[in-house]
């Protein structure tokens, strides 16, 4: 096996899991399937090996939204180019907003050009994907925020917490509006220790046949 060369100059990484971990104290949107896990087998038991069942709805935890999630016949789950979900990204940092607006995103210093856009907020700072109640005050992303980003260019879009829209958009226009643009959202990220800056994302979720959502394992990988 070769060696790897550690001389000065070569790049090293730190990779960031921004899951959050999937269990029974796991914040839920309101009327989602509670998450449980029972055990099927276990060896204290005299079974063979340790087997649980597993029972959460599709858009637990860390989680995508498809197009298909608010549009019937449009891309499942199964069906995203796994190249959009992995890729250079950028993590904005905006705070003292309730909903992300046109000119919020206008003044986040984004770089052009950039197709994966993380959303960090005070939803970090209050960590409230570490809170299992539901807090329907989170920080969301406005109809004209997703207008923006979707003249922007970006493909795939990111927010820390259950939902890149506000709890009272009953219209879910922020949904639509980036969903039938077929943008691909990820919400319930845990960006508590990640910076503003440049990361290699790699954002992969079950494989669920013809699925509306799915839970996803995220990373951010950084040059240090």
């Amino acid at each position: 096996m070769p060696r790897m060369n550690h001389s000065k100059g070569v790049g090293v990484t730190k990779i960031h899991d921004i899951t959050i971990p999937i269990g029974p104290s796991t914040p839920l949107w309101p009327d989602d399937p509670d998450i449980s896990l029972e055990p099927a087998s276990r060896i204290a038991n005299g079974d063979v090996s340790n087997v649980t069942l597993l029972t959460m709805g599709t858009h637990s935890g860390t989680h995508i939204d498809p197009p298909a999630h608010f549009f019937d016949g449009t891309a499942t789950v199964d069906r995203i180019e796994l190249s959009l979900l992995c890729g250079p990204a950028f993590v904005a940092e905006i705070n003292a907003v309730e909903r992300i607006g046109r000119e919020h995103l206008d003044a986040a210093k984004i770089p052009p050009g950039v197709r994966r856009l993380l959303l960090k907020t005070s939803n970090s700072s209050k960590e409230l994907m570490s809170r299992p109640d539901f807090d329907a005050n989170f920080v969301s992303l406005s109809p004209s925020g997703a207008r923006w980003i979707v003249d922007h260019g970006v493909q795939v879009v990111g927010i820390d917490y259950l939902s890149v829209e506000a709890h009272s958009d009953l219209n879910h226009d922020t949904h639509r509006v980036l969903l039938g643009n077929r943008l691909s959202v990820l919400e319930g990220l845990d960006l508590r220790s990640i910076d503003t800056g440049h990361y290699l994302l790699f954002a992969l979720p079950l494989k669920i046949a013809r699925g509306d959502g799915a839970p996803v394992r995220a990373v951010l990988v950084e040059n240090i």
